[in-house]
């Protein structure tokens, strides 16, 4: 029973998650837009012109990729849009703190975004905005015990 509930949640999530990609803040001119003036994507370009071998990294279409293995063996690999960092904290709001993302907790958004995208020190950063979050901080309880009386 809960199991069906938590996949059904996933799969409104993936929707959800889907839109918010395909919304205006996110669309694929943007961020080639927004990866055009981030002085280190253009970098990474550079170096990747130089020798395409040598990153775990893609240009196609004027986009950047960032190239991660889907499985332990390594085989295969997706494509990540490299996210420019003007971005990062609009796609963390909308991941998070928009009404109909439902303000998860840091593990829950990290999966939501990190088949989508990727940016250097992403868990870091998500944590970060997780944890600076005002609702989130007046409405999750703090489940530890409180330390007792010193005799």
């Amino acid at each position: 029973e809960s199991s069906s509930s938590t996949q059904a949640t996933d799969k409104q999530q993936n929707e959800l998650s889907s839109h918010l990609i395909s919304s205006n803040k996110f669309d694929i001119t943007k961020i080639k837009e927004e990866q055009l003036k981030d002085s280190s994507i253009q970098n990474k370009i550079k170096e990747i012109m130089l020798d395409p071998t040598k990153h775990p990294y893609v240009f196609q279409d004027g986009v950047l990729y960032k190239l991660m293995s889907t499985n332990a063996t390594n085989t295969t690999k997706t494509k990540l849009i490299y996210l420019p960092s003007s971005m990062i904290n609009s796609l963390l709001r909308s991941y998070h703190n928009d009404s109909l993302s439902g303000h998860f907790g840091i593990c829950r958004t990290y999966y939501k975004i990190k088949n989508k995208f990727w940016w250097p020190y992403m868990k870091r950063s998500i944590s970060q905005h997780i944890q600076s979050c005002l609702l989130c901080q007046q409405h999750n309880i703090n489940r530890s015990k409180r330390p007792g009386r010193l005799q």
